[in-house]
């Protein structure tokens, strides 16, 4: 199971050359006068450093799918050509906002945090909102094209295969 946070590879945001953090040494991995050791403590783990650097470290252990999927709170991640972010929903209402912001939002695309998995189960409607599906229970991109609903034929013709 993971036990460090995205704020745990936070580089500090110090000036100089910044040092690689290891959680694992609790330290700097490089020495000498040119790297910024800085405080690492302040960080929330949303710097883009950060997040990406313990993405890095749960695929290098293979930890993805040790991570606990959160029914308290929904992280989106968000972009367009041109940007990129984060949003968090918290409290009872998370689900109805999380899907407000994003039909409010059309242009943009919109994927779960993988360091921070929601619990599809506890939020069905943005569940078949990130995910969609066609009638046959497989990814609504599947059903379209090139061959549109009909991916596996008409009714009809499904019906005489016994689908």
């Amino acid at each position: 199971m993971a036990t460090y946070t995205a704020s745990d590879f936070c580089q500090g945001h110090g000036g100089g050359r910044e040092c690689t953090y290891s959680p694992e040494v609790d330290g700097c991995l490089q020495h000498g006068e040119d790297f910024d050791h800085g405080v690492i403590s302040y960080c929330d783990g949303t710097c883009t450093e950060a997040i990406e650097e313990y993405r890095r470290y749960l695929e290098a252990h293979g930890l993805f799918d040790s991570l606990r999927a959160s029914t308290s709170y929904i992280t989106l991640e968000v972009w367009d050509s041109t940007l990129s972010y984060r949003v968090v929903f918290e409290g009872a209402d998370a689900e109805e906002w999380a899907l407000a912001y994003m039909a409010a939002r059309p242009s943009l695309h919109f994927t779960e945090a993988p360091e921070a998995p929601n619990h599809l189960p506890a939020f069905p409607g943005l569940a078949a909102k990130l995910y969609p599906t066609c009638h046959h229970g497989l990814a609504l991109d599947l059903c379209m094209d090139p061959y549109g609903e009909n991916h596996f034929g008409t009714r009809e013709q499904e019906l005489a295969q016994g689908w």
